[in-house]
């Protein structure tokens, strides 16, 4: 952790951030007595099936879908995350940022990953983050649609912030099952 340290100082980091499994708490009593603080808890969701057989209409609203390198500097998600779960970290083949508008303003967007082989319906989908505003008409519409609700495919979340209340709820009110996997995700400010 010394080591580490030093080279963030060298190249004048100012917070750093990690994950831990939640059960491995000789790790997190570690990381905790070298200035780290847990900042929330991180949960792998997971959901099978379809959820809804009908999408709801988009009614004035419009999905927008970018590869997720296009959203890398942009303000539509958050920088301080889980590094597997920021813009950059993406993965470069499936990942796509998912906007949905109203006369051109943002309501809310997620980040995904889609796990399929061209030509080909998805596999499977995975959801990294979700930025909203509090339209919640726009915030379900989004998820159902990125998430595609209306696929027999599976869908899981990626060290996804337990602190973000609603978007988790809205999961679970729609099949989201937790699995035993859980993190911690921790930073220090130097």
């Amino acid at each position: 952790m010394e080591e580490a340290e030093k080279r963030l100082n060298e190249c004048d980091v100012s917070i750093a951030t990690l994950e831990a499994l939640s059960e491995n708490k000789p790790a997190i009593s570690l990381y905790e007595k070298c200035g780290y603080k847990i900042e929330d808890e991180l949960l792998f969701l997971r959901s099978n099936g379809v959820v809804n057989s009908q999408l709801p209409s988009l009614d004035g609203y419009e999905m927008i879908r970018i590869p997720s390198a296009q959203a890398i500097g942009s303000d539509l998600f958050p920088g301080i995350v889980p590094w597997q779960t920021d813009v950059s970290g993406t993965p470069k083949i499936g990942g796509e940022a998912v906007l949905i508008t109203k006369n051109g303003a943002v309501q809310a967007a997620c980040l995904i990953r889609k796990k399929s082989v061209f030509g080909n319906e998805a596999e499977g989908i995975t959801l990294f983050q979700v930025k909203e505003n509090g339209n919640e008409d726009a915030f379900n519409k989004l998820l159902a649609h990125a998430l595609e609700y209306d696929q027999p495919i599976t869908r899981t979340t990626y060290n996804f912030l337990k602190g973000d209340g609603r978007v988790v709820s809205f999961l679970v009110s729609n099949g989201f099952e937790n699995t035993p996997v859980s993190q911690v995700f921790m930073t220090k400010t130097f």
